[in-house]
């Protein structure tokens, strides 16, 4: 490669002020690169630590809501107990009472609207448990909705007596379909069933969601063998009718306030059970999880939400002002390196300047050596010859080529005399006469290359 001043120089060359910027230029792709990698690893760090504890606590949710059940079924298994310890049919309403009040549902169990006990009455049966009903001192049994069915599930107990509950007393729930199928499951398999989403007797025009919880009740307090016992056997079922949102809160108690959750039962049709109420935040959720588990016959799926990224994971906040300091600082070492990179440039330019103005002197101190009447040479420090003119090759009658290494006083006798000659004006010999110029000039040559 050449400029306008000639060739340039290997060592120059390796000065190239591109290689500087071409550095600097690395220095910066290269720390973008490892900061971006490290705040993306530690960024995802977070995010699988957050959405742990995210699924962690949708766990826990979704085991209190299991267990909230259980402490129902509970309720309703101490009522199946009355049946085997009275000696009569069935417990009187006395002790039903007794035994609810005792357990103070309404302030231990929100949610749970009572418990009842229902009896499986076949067509054929139905006046006669009419009348032992009004034999007893109870009132009438009004079974209702009215109709000749083949059988019939009337509510015969349901405590506390609030109103709505004194209301639903004789209400055949046989005759409804969600409810038949948990009964009949129930009875069928002498397991605890809980009802499809219904529209409870007690909440009349109010809109909500309940649930019923179904205990089979057999004669003799036993769990007959077969399906075919069983249903022999029926006497009818403890049960408890439930609201959802009630049921939910008594479950969670302080949870819920921080969970966004949704509960559905996909039982055949897919039926929303609970939601939270959805909040003024209108972000995205960070993560969303499904817990699916059995409930006493019916599968149910809660769909969790977690709250805004920068909720979820407050800790990437942190994480955004080192990523900050981290462009920063890959700025400043770009700007460090683009700085030495100009000043390499700087002095690449000065050094090219100073060769330059070398290399000019050397060709005019060349020229004049080569072209001088005079004769001139280079001695090193052992006073040989390195270089010599035509003009003393020409004086001592050799090449300059044969003079390259000769010692320089080898090529005289001795140039004490003509030198003091010349400097007292007498008159030496030829050979003394040409001599004295060109010693002076290689020896003063040759103190400057000493120097």
């Amino acid at each position: 490669m050449t400029d306008a001043a000639g060739p340039r120089s290997p060592e120059l060359a390796e000065l190239s002020p591109r290689r500087g910027y071409l550095l600097a230029l690395i220095v910066l792709v290269g720390s973008l690169v490892l900061v971006f990698t490290a705040w993306r690893a530690a960024r995802e760090r977070e995010l699988r630590a957050a959405e742990a504890e995210f699924i962690s606590k949708s766990a826990e949710v979704t085991e209190l809501l299991r267990q909230g059940m259980i402490k129902y079924e509970l309720v309703a298994r101490g009522g199946v107990s009355m049946f085997a310890t009275v000696t009569r049919e069935r417990p009187t309403p006395a002790q039903w009472k007794a035994y609810v009040d005792g357990m103070d549902i309404q302030e231990r169990f929100a949610g749970m609207v009572g418990l009842g006990f229902a009896e499986y009455v076949t067509a054929t049966r139905l006046p006669e448990v009419q009348l032992q009903w009004r034999d007893a001192g109870y009132g009438m049994l009004e079974v209702w909705p009215r109709g000749e069915r083949a059988d019939y599930g009337p509510i015969l107990y349901l405590e506390p007596k609030t109103p709505a509950n004194v209301a639903a007393v004789g209400f055949d729930m046989y005759s409804e379909p969600v409810r038949r199928a948990a009964m009949t499951a129930a009875m069928d398999t002498g397991n605890t069933y809980l009802s499809g989403p219904v529209h409870l007797i007690q909440d009349g025009p109010l809109q909500g969601t309940g649930l019923l919880l179904y205990l089979p009740v057999y004669r003799g307090g036993s769990r007959p063998a077969t399906t075919g016992l069983r249903r022999a056997e029926i006497q009818g079922w403890a049960y408890v009718p439930l609201r959802v949102d009630g049921f939910v809160r008594n479950a969670l108690g302080a949870v819920h306030g921080s969970t966004r959750f949704r509960v559905v039962d996909e039982g055949g049709e897919e039926r929303v059970l609970f939601a939270t109420p959805v909040g003024s935040d209108k972000r995205p959720p960070a993560f969303r999880h499904s817990e699916r588990f059995n409930q006493y016959g019916r599968r149910w799926r809660v769909d969790f939400e977690s709250a805004p990224l920068a909720v979820a994971a407050p800790r990437l906040q942190g994480l955004q002002n080192l990523l900050a300091l981290g462009l920063f600082s890959s700025l400043l070492l770009y700007a460090i390196a683009w700085m030495l990179a100009r000043t390499e440039a700087q002095a690449y330019r000065i050094a090219v300047r100073m060769t330059e103005d070398f290399r000019r002197s050397e060709m005019r101190f060349r020229s004049a050596m080569l072209y001088s009447a005079i004769g001139k040479a280079l001695l090193d420090s052992e006073g040989q010859i390195v270089e010599a003119n035509p003009a003393l090759a020409m004086i001592v009658g050799l090449t300059p080529e044969a003079l390259v290494g000769v010692r320089f006083d080898s090529l005289f006798e001795s140039d004490e005399p003509e030198m003091i000659a010349h400097a007292t004006g007498s008159t030496p010999t030829r050979r003394a006469s040409i001599v004295p110029p060109v010693a002076c000039i290689a020896r003063a040559v040759s103190r400057a290359r000493r120097s």
